[in-house]
C-alpha cells in the first residue's frame, strides 16, 4: 500500500486519505477497510471507505477513506450527511 495523499481535517476530527494498493481485481470495500486498517493500526469500525477507483489497463487501484478519531464522532458527521440527503428527497438506507 502507498499513500498517495494524507490530509489531517481538524474540524471534522478525521484524516482523509488517498492509498494505492496492487490487486488483480477490484477489492471489495471489506478487503478495502481490511487493508486501511492494518496500515494505519486503527479500528475498522472508525474507518469510512469513501471510494474504491481503478486504473484501466493496470493492477493499481486507488482507495479514498477517512479515518476518523472517534467512532461517536463518525457518527454524527455521516449520520448528518444522510440525514441531509434524505431531506432532498433522494432515498436513503
Amino acid at each position: 500500500m502507498k499513500i498517495m495523499e494524507e490530509l489531517k481535517n481538524e474540524l471534522l476530527q478525521r484524516k482523509e486519505i488517498i492509498t494505492e494498493i496492487s490487486s488483480d481485481s477490484t477489492p471489495k470495500t471489506e478487503e478495502a477497510l481490511k487493508k486501511v486498517s492494518d496500515f494505519f493500526n486503527v479500528p475498522e469500525d472508525r474507518i469510512v471507505i469513501k471510494k474504491i477507483e481503478g486504473r484501466f489497463g493496470m493492477h493499481s487501484f486507488l482507495i479514498k477513506a477517512y479515518i476518523y478519531d472517534s467512532v461517536d464522532i463518525m457518527n454524527k458527521i455521516e449520520r448528518m450527511k444522510k440525514e441531509k440527503i434524505s431531506d432532498t428527497g433522494v432515498k436513503v438506507k
